[in-house]
């Protein structure tokens, strides 16, 4: 019975986020803060987001979410969905585990090199 009132209350979790554009890590990490989270990279060398090739069609970042406090995973899930929606972040997967041991790449597909930034979103252009 106490194995199941503890099912998903821990005081850690990892998160793989896959999506479009680097440039929501900060938002992503602020976000989690402002609400009471503690955030780190899950990578060895202390990077946040797995890339390797700049004109990939998608970045993965990785970190680990804690807290002094038991966290509920659906709250985690929750709270993490909301800070993507709230920065209008497009993405392909968001992977919350209590397991610290795996490997994750992005895209296996690239988009052309273009004279534009490398994977800068463009502005919405519907006004209406």
């Amino acid at each position: 019975m106490v194995g199941t009132l503890l099912l998903g209350i821990v005081k850690m979790f990892y998160c793989w986020i896959t999506a479009m554009f680097a440039s929501y890590q900060d938002d992503v990490i602020a976000g989690l803060a402002n609400k009471g989270y503690m955030v780190g990279p899950i990578d060895i060398n202390g990077k946040v987001i797995h890339d390797t090739d700049p004109y990939s069609a998608s970045i993965v970042m990785g970190i680990k979410v804690y807290r002094d406090q038991p966290i509920v995973i659906d709250d985690l899930y929750d709270d993490l969905i909301s800070i993507l929606t709230q920065i209008k972040a497009k993405f392909y997967s968001v992977i919350i585990s209590e397991a610290a041991m795996a490997t994750w790449s992005s895209a296996n597909f690239t988009f052309p090199p273009t004279n534009e930034t490398k994977r800068t979103p463009s502005p919405d252009t519907n006004l209406n």
